[in-house]
């Protein structure tokens, strides 16, 4: 990929990210309301969407390092 696909590619993907973001906000506001966030225990959300965060990415590290000795193909079968 050269410089100015690159840079085309990466923009795309942040676009793409901040709409998820936007997104997901926006059908919170409408199932819950625009403030609810200040009655809720934003720490303790914020402490498991961080413990499973990391829970993804350790699980992600795993797919790639099974994918990379091609133990598994990109659907998750064994390939051997």
């Amino acid at each position: 990929m050269q410089g100015n696909e690159l840079t085309t590619s990466i923009d795309s993907a942040q676009k793409e990210f901040r709409s998820l973001c936007s997104d997901r906000l926006n059908e919170g506001e409408k199932e819950y309301g625009k403030e609810a966030f200040l009655k809720n225990d934003m720490f303790q959300y914020a402490y498991e969407e961080l413990a499973d965060f990391v829970n993804y990415v350790e699980m992600l590290y795993i797919k790639m390092r099974l994918l990379e000795k091609g133990i598994i193909n990109e659907s998750g079968d064994h390939t051997t």
